[in-house]
């Protein structure tokens, strides 16, 4: 059997972290909107991946194509190197 567990990635703040508000994973600006990332699976389950992007980071990242890259880049940083996955 398959578990199903979602994952918020946002930076550190004085916010609850089980909150609707978080910073922005880029800019650290306080968000409630998401983006979908990526879903991994591993043998016992399926992480789907959120991560907290302010507005204007999102619109940045359509506009300035290398910006977005180093978003990713960092993003698949924080995935591979600090959080536990089983």
């Amino acid at each position: 059997m398959i578990y199903y567990k979602k994952i918020y990635i946002y930076r550190e703040s004085d916010l609850p972290n089980d909150g609707w508000f978080q910073s922005c994973f880029n800019c650290y600006t306080i968000t409630s909107r998401t983006i979908k990332y990526k879903k991994i699976r591993t043998t016992y389950y399926l992480y789907d991946i959120a991560i907290y992007v302010c507005p204007y980071c999102k619109n940045l990242f359509k506009i300035e194509k290398n910006k977005e890259q180093k978003f990713i880049n960092k993003c698949n940083y924080y995935i591979k190197h600090k959080l536990i996955l089983v």
